[in-house]
Formats: C-alpha cells, sequence, structure tokens
C-alpha cells in the first residue's frame, strides 16, 4: 500500500463530515434533526403518497388539521 492509498479514505471522510456539516445549517435538516422531526416524518409519509412529491403547503394544512 502506497501513501496514496492510505490517504484516500481520510479525504473521503473529510469530504462526507464537509458534507454533513454543510447540510446541518440547511433549515430542512434542522427540522428533521429536532424534537419535531419524527412528528414531521410521520405526518408527510402519512399524508403523501409514493408517486406525489410534493403537495401545496395549504392543502397539507387542511389535511393535518381534519
Amino acid at each position: 500500500m502506497g501513501i496514496s492509498s492510505v490517504g484516500e479514505p481520510c479525504m473521503k471522510a473529510s469530504t462526507a463530515i464537509a458534507t454533513f456539516r454543510r447540510l446541518r445549517t440547511q433549515p430542512l435538516w434542522r427540522l428533521l434533526a429536532s424534537d419535531h422531526g419524527p412528528l414531521t416524518l410521520g405526518l408527510l409519509q402519512t399524508h403523501l403518497y409514493e408517486s406525489e412529491r410534493g403537495l401545496p403547503a395549504s392543502i397539507f394544512h387542511a389535511i393535518c388539521q381534519a
């Protein structure tokens, strides 16, 4: 094994760490990581169908209130 083969996994790990740090600053990531994350995921899973990737907020809000 040469130096480059040993250093390569470290570069991949550092790239992954940088990506996760960047994601943690995004609003959606922060919501899912919050105390309300499981509730949010449960509502989305319950009210969105497999073929639907999006839903207008007004409709989603009405569904959740019913």
